[in-house]
């Protein structure tokens, strides 16, 4: 599946809650043009458009199969630019939020935009081989340093959204978060995206293994309800 061709759908499937016709038509619109950009290698150019375009949805979006797809594909965009701009590890981690709001995307060919393209799918089931402690070594977890707080859109608390979103996240040795995977159901891909993006600036002191930084894999739960 190309993502390009995805487009062909997007003003009929996408479901805005606070955004008008000639909105989406210009989501479309922008999003043609950087898919464009993107075949084109002009990756700044392509990561602006892609940027914009995400934080206007983020704060228009509701629910539903036609917003996800969408909303997915101004991220994939944002994560192919990132990719062109040899900015490996963000923009791994915007394909893997990808992934985490709409998994088809991540079964996308994306030979089309070159290198980023291939880059991003070579890392679609990535789940590097973690330590495996011995029964004599000293393991110390992960712990907690910093911890963002979560700008859930506005949208979500103008329908009342509430619930959890549960991920699992690898602790690299340096104490940031990677390769992100949600593992429960996405019940708005705008919460999901503002949940991953609070946890992309979180901190970590790293795992040890006698006394040796590790990789380590955490779960993640983050909680939210209609009352501010």
């Amino acid at each position: 599946m190309k993502l390009l061709r995805s487009l062909l759908a997007f003003a009929f499937l996408c479901s805005p809650l606070f955004a008008d016709d000639r909105i989406v038509r210009g989501w479309t619109k922008d999003l043609v043009r950087c898919g464009s950009l993107l075949t084109k290698h002009d990756y700044d150019a392509a990561f602006r458009i892609s940027s914009r375009v995400t934080k206007d949805m983020l704060e228009s979006l509701g629910p539903g199969d036609g917003s996800t797809k969408a909303f997915g594909l101004a991220i994939a965009y944002k994560a192919l630019a990132l990719a062109g701009l040899n900015r490996g590890e963000e923009a791994l981690w915007y394909w893997y939020t990808v992934v985490a709001v709409y998994p088809p995307y991540g079964e996308s060919d994306l030979k089309e935009f070159g290198e980023p393209g291939v880059f991003l799918r070579s890392h679609y089931s990535e789940r590097r081989p973690l330590y495996t402690p011995r029964s004599d070594d000293v393991l110390v977890e992960p712990r907690e340093l910093q911890s963002p707080p979560i700008r859930y859109p506005s949208n979500a608390w103008d329908i009342g959204m509430e619930g959890r979103l549960v991920f699992e996240v690898i602790i690299n040795k340096e104490g940031r978060p990677t390769s992100p995977r949600v593992v429960s159901p996405v019940p708005m891909p705008s919460l999901c995206y503002a949940t991953l993006e609070a946890l992309k600036e979180s901190r970590y002191s790293p795992a040890t293994a006698n006394g040796v930084p590790i990789e380590f894999l955490v779960a993640v739960t983050a909680r939210f309800d209609s009352e501010r």
